[in-house]
């Protein structure tokens, strides 16, 4: 098999729905995976396209779109073991959830730097730690 080829096939990853939504969600449930307890704070920061992509993007599983909606349902309801496909088998009451969350102010999505260079870094905070997956 030609090099490129295999290249693209080990880098290749099934998702559910757009990649972009996929990823963020799974982000922040990478980053939950290690705090334990109750959830406090989610902090997502993206690079410019990241940002743009899944700004309007909508959520499998749910009626909503977005980069809000996707850190949050990462947040409460994603399992991050599933990679990309990790918003599989979600439903209303996640979305409720996710939309309960980001009433509350627990998540805050800022766009981090004008870059071409696909950047996600989830902040995670619970009760009496942190994480950062980026």
């Amino acid at each position: 098999m030609h090099k490129l080829t295999q290249l693209i096939k080990d880098d290749m990853r099934p998702a559910l729905g757009v990649t972009e939504p996929g990823a963020i969600a799974y982000a922040v449930s990478k980053a939950k995976s290690y705090v334990p307890g109750e959830l406090e704070q989610v902090t997502l920061l993206l690079n410019s396209g990241m940002y743009k992509n899944a700004f309007t993007c909508g959520i499998p599983g749910t009626s909503e779109v977005g980069n809000y909606y996707a850190a949050a349902l990462g947040a409460d309801a994603a399992d991050p073991k599933k990679g990309l496909e990790c918003l599989e088998g979600i439903g209303k009451a996640e979305e409720e959830a996710a939309g309960e969350m980001i009433k509350a102010g627990m998540i805050s999505v800022s766009m981090s730097s004008i870059t071409s260079r696909i950047f996600i870094e989830a902040t995670v905070t619970g009760e009496t730690s942190e994480a950062v997956v980026t």
